[in-house]
């Protein structure tokens, strides 16, 4: 049985304040169902399922309490320069920013995206 396709990671690249996102795809491992005798959620269900998770209740929270220094951020971002293929100074300032937030093994690929990893010890959900 083949694994579905999930987004794995959005690469930068914002166009004034409105956001445009590159998907980079990839084969992930699928989960079992919840239970037997349930089977598969429909995405919906599945939706409506993490929806009420107390973790995703936390980074809500944890989002909205950011509101201000996120909105900042893109700000700042949208201020830089960027024609089509000419965003290495929005590259170099997210490299930064991923370096300040404390992320590990912050890079660059050949086409400029920036990843990095952010270490946690949090329970997988």
């Amino acid at each position: 049985m083949k694994r579905p396709l999930v987004a794995a990671s959005f690469f930068r690249s914002f166009h004034l304040l409105r956001p445009r996102y590159s998907i980079g795809l990839k084969r992930m491992p699928t989960r079992g169902p919840v239970s037997e005798s349930i089977g598969y959620l429909k995405p919906q269900q599945e939706v409506a399922r993490i929806a009420e998770m107390r973790a995703t209740h936390a980074a809500m929270i944890c989002l909205h309490q950011q509101e201000m220094e996120l909105r900042r951020w893109q700000l700042e971002l949208a201020e830089i320069p960027a024609p089509p293929f000419g965003e290495a100074l929005r590259s170099e300032w997210l490299f930064q920013r991923f370096t300040s937030l404390g992320l590990h093994r912050v890079r660059r690929d050949e086409l400029g995206n920036v990843f990095g990893l952010l270490m946690t010890t949090m329970p997988r959900l």
